[in-house]
């Protein structure tokens, strides 16, 4: 008997230095891969134009990766992660892939992760490299969506400013830390060192206009989470057309019962004013393009309320829906969004997910600025997603993670 008791205590630590192990992998490949066909409304640029066929990457980016580490003892540890986007659709890698690859001949190929951690169970985690900032967990732990492609808040958020891989969600040359929980709360900072890459002094730059910051902190207890990030971003567009954008934004998630939870949120672009060659826009302005009246790329004065809902029906059936609503501050509302999102997802096995989903985004008459409702969408390599007027459309999808 004490010998079958022995063997089963050395089986649990066996076990629990597994999953230690498994948490801080020395070396491991991962990625994400989905596609599916897509039904859409209103795809052409001021038109009513329809599409029907082959969408890539409906509800998170495809990417591969690759990440690892090693266990220093005395709870210390270092991690590190390199991960890049592709695209079914094109075989295009790298910046952009979501879309025609255009920029993917140039751009490098990890564009999402290239850093290395230090992390301490007592004193929290130090990242320095490429890769997302407080701001990003946030659009992705606090949207009931999931910060989708297709109808969430990702596309939503980079109409309104507060999103872009290229330098507002994720900052190129960054330190950032990130404390451990203390009482329930945890707090995040996160400076770039120069964060758009290609930006040169011909194109206004100078020591230090460079540098872009994000603060955060959270607070988790129970079914209640709540966060709140404070940004000041350096962005460029093109030639000349640099703004300082300030962006604030509060969000939290509230588990209602076991099977439902409530995500809530409100984000702000604040003024950005251009620093050299260029005026501060007067309008919501895409970030694919500058088609507004004076509108200056990542140049928005704007704010953005959206709440959705999660339900899990069963442990393999999900249901989801959230209401996103941008409000343009400067030019009367007049390029005002409104987008509402419905979807299901059912898990066929492990990793692999089947998702349903439909979505409609409207405008007024007489917006200016493009929006659309599929993050970096362009079908078939031609533009025809971003418009001024309303769109809708209907989606079936597979995903995989591996």
């Amino acid at each position: 008997m004490k010998f079958y008791k022995l063997n089963l205590f050395s089986a649990a630590l066996l076990a629990s230095g597994a999953a230690l192990a498994d948490e801080i992998p020395k070396f491991e490949i991962y990625g994400t891969v989905g596609a599916g066909i897509v039904s859409m409304d209103g795809a052409g640029t001021n038109t009513n134009k329809s599409f029907n066929g082959y969408a890539d990457q409906i509800h998170s980016s495809n990417n591969i990766g690759f990440r690892g580490g090693k266990d220093l003892g005395d709870g210390l540890s270092v991690k590190y992660q390199l991960e890049g986007a592709f695209a079914t659709a094109t075989g295009a890698t790298g910046k952009d892939s979501g879309g025609s690859g255009v920029e993917s001949a140039t751009g490098p190929f990890f564009d999402r992760e290239a850093n290395f951690s230090l992390v301490s169970n007592e004193y929290g985690q130090l990242k320095l490299g490429r890769g997302k900032n407080f701001l990003y967990e946030m659009e992705q732990e606090f949207d009931s969506r999931g910060n989708w492609n297709l109808g969430g808040l990702k596309p939503v958020a980079r109409y309104a400013g507060f999103y872009s891989g290229s330098n507002v969600s994720r900052f190129d040359r960054m330190v950032r830390y990130t404390s451990p929980s203390i009482n329930n709360f945890k707090f995040d900072a996160a400076k770039s060192f120069g964060n758009t890459t290609g930006a040169t002094a011909a194109d206004g730059w100078d020591s230090g206009s460079k540098s872009s910051q994000n603060y955060g902190i959270r607070y988790t207890k129970g079914d209640l989470d709540i966060a709140y990030t404070n940004e000041t971003s350096r962005t460029s567009a093109n030639t000349g057309n640099i703004a300082t954008e300030k962006i604030s934004f509060l969000a939290a998630n509230y588990n209602l019962t076991p099977k439902l939870k409530l995500n809530l949120g409100n984000a702000t672009t604040k003024n950005p004013s251009a620093v050299t060659g260029s005026t501060p826009g007067g309008t919501t302005s895409s970030s694919f393009g500058t088609t507004g009246t004076n509108a200056v790329k990542n140049n928005t004065t704007a704010n953005t309320l959206y709440y959705g809902a999660v339900y899990r029906y069963t442990e393999k059936l999900s249901f989801n829906f959230a209401n996103y609503a941008v409000t343009d501050r400067v030019t009367a509302g007049r390029d005002n969004v409104n987008l509402s999102a419905l979807g299901a997802i059912y898990s066929l096995a492990k990793g692999v997910d089947v998702n349903v989903d439909y979505v409609r985004a409207t405008r007024k008459a007489n917006a200016q600025s493009n929006f659309t409702i599929f993050d970096k969408f362009v079908p078939d390599g031609i533009n025809i997603s971003e418009s001024t007027k309303n769109q809708s459309a209907f989606a079936l999808g597979l995903q995989y993670r591996w």
